[in-house]
């Protein structure tokens, strides 16, 4: 596989993961993220819980995925409701790593989107 292929394969498997609420799949109690439900109401203060779960997420069930940083970088501030992180690392391609970066936001309707 290229590595724009590996890129979408990822890009997918965040969005269904991230799309999913930690503690709902039987068998992977902790795949998925915490609920994005309150976030809008509780900011700041949840969101280093949304940074810790995404990064646990992709460390965990992400393995095409290394040296992953994940960072808040705006939103909910009063002027943006809009909560943004960038998620970058590399992409593990045999033997080879390319650099990535995604952009994942929640919205005030706490939509979960990944590009």
């Amino acid at each position: 596989m290229s590595d724009d292929e590996i890129r979408v394969a990822i890009l997918d498997h965040l969005r269904e993961m991230f799309l999913t609420r930690a503690g709902t799949a039987l068998t992977a109690p902790d795949y998925g993220i915490v609920s994005v439900t309150d976030i809008v109401h509780s900011c700041p203060d949840a969101i280093e819980d949304v940074l810790k779960s995404i990064r646990h997420s992709i460390k965990t069930y992400e393995p095409r995925l290394v040296n992953v940083s994940v960072k808040h970088v705006g939103g909910a501030d009063g002027r943006d409701v809009n909560i943004r992180f960038e998620i970058s690392g590399d992409i593990l391609n045999g033997g080879r790593r390319a650099p990535v970066k995604f952009q994942t936001m929640i919205d005030a309707a706490r939509t979960v989107s990944v590009t």
